[in-house]
């Protein structure tokens, strides 16, 4: 009995050693395999997490490619809206100079129907404006009186000349005499309200250019024109036989010309305001002659005054039209002497020239 406790007693002993063996196997088993496991899971979720950055990363990348040509497309339309808003503006620009333009040629249009306005009664005929036609092909439209032209009208005739303005007994007195169409530029005749003719290029029914004039003094002009005024060269013929050619500005000589007198005398120079004014000579009718300085038509300043006979002449200073100087006489005589509109009288005795041995 006791060696049988003993024997089960052994026996229980090993299989007691044997089980905890067991046991510690099996919990080392367990314990790597949870070891594994830990380990496998750690490395899935690095995997995962890794190929969650990447993932995150490309569809950041792909956000930012998105916004780039978001950016590049908003960048062009910016640019193209900005160049959209040059062209507006530039077109915008040329539509305001175009309303100036058109502004602008309103107002002369205007100008032109209110300058042209006496002459152009079309558009309010009298009870008296009815058109005539002549044997010899003339038409005539416009006011009559007693069988004859009076008051205003146009006539075309058959040359295809227009006389267009205000008659009198069937003479045109005050109006244009034109051919073709002439609305206050091109060539034309002018009969002027104060009985000057004009005839030449007209702009906006004023003289431009060249033009040949008789004036209601009997005096006549021929020469260049600019805004209605004698300007650049022309030839005058004064009323009282005088004739004037040279350089005119805004109706006045001005500048170089020679002026001829009806008794024979001329002067010729510079001019100012319709008067010698500046370098210039003046031939007397006796045969004298004087060349020097003027101011406003007057001798002023140094000068020559050479008198009919050539071996005399009065050398010296002029002051409104008077000079004082040295009177150089014949046979070689001299005198301080005092000239005015040529009259030289010696101050004292005249006295011989010093001869050149002395």
């Amino acid at each position: 009995m006791k060696i049988r406790n003993i024997f089960f007693s052994e026996k229980y002993f090993y299989l007691i050693e044997g089980l905890k063996f067991a046991n510690y196997n099996l919990l080392l088993l367990i314990a790597t395999f949870t070891l594994n496991l830990v380990f496998k899971t750690d490395h899935y979720n690095g995997v995962i997490e890794t190929s969650t950055k990447a993932n995150y990363l490309t569809r950041n990348h792909e956000d930012s490619s998105r916004k780039c040509d978001t950016c590049l497309q908003e960048e062009k339309n910016n640019v193209t809206n900005q160049n959209l808003e040059l062209l507006n503006q530039d077109f915008e620009h040329q539509i305001e100079q175009r309303k100036d333009s058109n502004i602008e040629y309103e107002k002369n249009n205007e100008q032109k129907e209110n300058i042209n306005r006496e002459y152009k009664k079309e558009d309010n005929p009298t009870e008296n404006s009815k058109e005539f036609k002549y044997e010899n092909g003339d038409i005539f439209f416009g006011e009559h009186n007693n069988g004859n032209r009076n008051g205003y009208g146009v006539l075309r005739k058959s040359n295809n000349f227009i006389y267009e303005g205000n008659w009198k007994d069937n003479i045109l007195i005050n109006g244009y005499i034109y051919k073709g169409d002439f609305v206050g530029n091109g060539f034309a005749k002018v009969l002027y309200k104060n009985g000057d003719v004009c005839e030449g290029m007209f702009l906006n029914y004023k003289r431009e250019g060249k033009q040949d004039c008789g004036f209601h003094d009997n005096s006549r002009y021929s020469g260049n024109y600019q805004a209605d005024k004698k300007n650049g060269y022309g030839v005058m013929d004064f009323s009282d036989n005088r004739n004037y050619a040279g350089y005119w500005s805004n109706d006045e000589i001005f500048g170089q010309g020679r002026m001829e007198f009806p008794n024979g005398e001329w002067q010729e120079g510079e001019w100012k305001n319709n008067k010698m004014d500046g370098n210039g000579t003046y031939q007397y009718s006796n045969g004298a002659k004087f060349t020097g300085s003027w101011e406003r038509g007057l001798k002023d300043g140094n000068g020559v005054l050479h008198l009919p006979d050539i071996s005399t002449k009065f050398l010296g200073t002029w002051s409104n039209d008077r000079g004082q100087g040295t009177f150089y006489m014949k046979y070689d005589k001299t005198c301080l002497a005092t000239e005015f509109n040529g009259n030289i009288e010696c101050n004292k005795e005249p006295v011989s020239k010093p001869s050149e041995s002395n």
